[in-house]
């Protein structure tokens, strides 16, 4: 199992089987990745900046996160874990696979907490990784002489039983690293604008605080011209609604004359 030395990988999941009384050698290539944050397509997620993960304390790493992830959503939605986390963390807790209606449920959630999982645990922002070339396999030791002294094997087939030969080396001295970069950099865009600003309306960037400042005086004017209009109206509408009342009261007046001077004809 090659793997970076901040990182503890799952040997279930990355690991090569060696069996006794056989020499390997494996070629290795190193590779590296580097994503985008958000706002970006990649939206990558810095795992350097998480907690440590529970099965070694080691950096966190995606696979590790999916793990925990599941972990804590099925015992949630379920009540139970699957077998493999179970073990491979060390858990104490009802296995789903061993009864019908958790094996259900765990059916019927599955792709509903892949999700939410996934979701979760982005792609690593920075990624390095091994591409391992498995190569060839033989019998070993061959003979007595390739047995070192400390070995303390007497015969060829104690050692064949008990001990493997391997080989680890790099194929290159090359590390190919694949780097995300947004397609323009912020020197670029202010160069793009720059340009068709100058090209089609014949300014520049630094003509831009001025027409700001100019646009504000504008929206600050607009503003005080409408809030003097909106007062104009109200105080005519105030003028006009007196001159009603008055010209009410002036109507009323008279009316009350004519009916006294009706009632003394009357007498």
């Amino acid at each position: 199992m090659v793997h970076p030395p901040e990182v503890v990988p799952n040997p279930e999941l990355h690991s090569v089987t060696i069996e006794p009384g056989k020499a390997y050698r494996f070629k290795v290539e190193k590779r590296t990745t580097k994503l985008l944050p958000t706002p970006y397509q990649t939206n990558c997620l810095d795992y350097t900046t998480l907690n440590r993960e529970k099965r070694t304390n080691a950096t966190m790493t995606q696979e590790n996160c999916i793990d925990e992830c599941y972990i804590e959503t099925i015992l949630d939605t379920c009540g139970c874990t699957k077998a493999r986390l179970a073990i491979t963390y060390g858990l104490n807790v009802t296995i789903c696979c061993g009864n019908k209606s958790l094996s259900s449920c765990l059916r019927t959630n599955q792709k509903k907490l892949e999700d939410i999982c996934q979701a979760r645990c982005r792609l690593p922002c920075k990624k390095d990784f091994f591409i391992v070339d498995n190569g060839d396999s033989y019998i070993w030791p061959q003979v007595q002489e390739d047995m070192d002294d400390e070995l303390n094997y007497s015969t060829l087939d104690d050692a064949r039983k008990n001990i493997a030969w391997v080989r680890v080396f790099y194929g290159t001295t090359e590390q190919k690293v694949y780097i995300h970069r947004p397609r323009l950099e912020a020197i670029e865009i202010f160069s793009l604008v720059g340009g068709y600003l100058g090209l089609w309306l014949g300014m520049s960037l630094f003509d831009l605080p001025r027409i700001g400042k100019y646009l504000v005086k504008l929206f600050q004017s607009q503003v005080a011209f409408h809030s003097k209009s909106s007062l104009s109206r109200h105080q005519r509408r105030v003028r006009l609604n007196k001159g009603k009342y008055n010209f009410e009261y002036i109507q009323i007046e008279k009316l009350m004359v004519r009916r006294n001077a009706t009632k003394d004809k009357i007498l």
